[in-house]
């Protein structure tokens, strides 16, 4: 029996792609519009894209829950944060390398 069989399984998997490309979109029009009001520079503008597609992502994370405690909530959110923070890791380190 296949696991996309089960319909729980489904709505799951269809609420998170979902909550993910909300999340990746809302990010980026904010960066964008943070950029053009503030005058960002351009290394700028992918810092605000990234910390705002991380927290975006782990409050994305909030209807996925079935935890009962504040505790296990917070500590599933935080997983899809870091994440993206090692994600980006190498992109921080050429953004902020020599040159």
């Amino acid at each position: 029996m296949s696991i996309f069989n089960d319909p729980g399984f489904v709505e799951w998997l269809a609420t998170l792609v979902l909550s993910v490309a909300v999340a990746l979109i809302v990010a980026s029009i904010m960066s964008s519009s943070a950029g053009w009001l503030l005058e960002l520079d351009p290394e700028h503008k992918i810092w605000a894209f990234i910390v705002g597609f991380a927290f975006l992502c782990g409050l994305a994370m909030l209807p996925l829950t079935d935890q009962k405690t504040w505790g296990d909530t917070l500590l599933f959110m935080a997983i899809p944060i870091l994440a993206i923070l090692i994600y980006f890791l190498p992109t921080a380190a050429a953004i902020n390398g020599p040159g």
